[in-house]
């Protein structure tokens, strides 16, 4: 792999409701996740992360009966107890420290492969780290002992969303972190996120998924 290869990875940790296994118009968020990295084409190699009982799903996940497969793409492997999948997936891609890493939600199994290009440029261009955000259009409030106190502004929040790139280097600093992106603090550089990019974690938002791709 050369230097200027760009390698994501999908830690999952294996939940169910819903699970990246979880169809969307009869395929796998994982499978749709992980199309939308590689039809960006510019990411050469992608790495899932698996809870042992689950290693044969996800890997029949990244077949397909028709067009070519996307498992020569992709490596799974299993989690290991005590390690996060972050870092279990992170080792597991052996980089160099001038590679570019993407940190992937396969729940953000729209993300489109134009926005996986743009986290990709912003690091080729020079940032430690890059963050896709879409404005908050909610009014936040923050909640102190059960009573309503002060409302956030808006024009200081951003939802944040995924693939976020980095460079090898700075993940390799942070990958143990609960929060790398906090972590690297001020190194962080945002890109415009997408309405697609959306985290589907219940059934409205399978129900908007579905929507989605009916629309496209």
């Amino acid at each position: 792999m050369t230097e200027s290869s760009v390698v994501a990875l999908v830690p999952t940790d294996g939940s169910e409701e819903p699970g990246v296994l979880t169809l969307v118009k009869g395929e796998p968020l994982l499978t749709r996740a992980v199309r939308g990295l590689i039809d960006s084409q510019c990411v050469d190699l992608v790495i899932v992360t698996a809870p042992a009982r689950r290693v044969a799903s996800y890997e029949n996940a990244l077949l397909f009966p028709e067009g070519p497969s996307l498992k020569h793409h992709c490596r799974v492997v299993e989690d290991r107890p005590g390690v996060s999948p972050l870092r279990r997936a992170f080792d597991a891609a052996e980089l160099s420290a001038e590679q570019i890493v993407l940190v992937h939600d396969a729940l953000r199994a729209l993300a489109p492969p134009a926005l996986v290009e743009s986290v990709v440029e912003a690091v080729r261009a020079g940032a430690r780290a890059v963050v896709p955000v879409v404005p908050v259009t909610d009014t936040v409030k923050i909640v102190e002992g059960g009573v309503l106190t002060t409302t956030e502004d808006r024009a200081f929040l951003r939802a944040v969303q995924s693939p976020q790139g980095y460079t090898a280097e700075a993940l390799r600093e942070v990958a143990d972190s609960p929060d790398p992106l906090a972590a690297l603090g001020a190194a962080v550089h945002l890109v415009d996120g997408h309405p697609n990019a959306l985290e589907i974690t219940s059934a409205f938002d399978l129900a908007v998924a579905e929507s989605l791709l009916e629309s496209l």
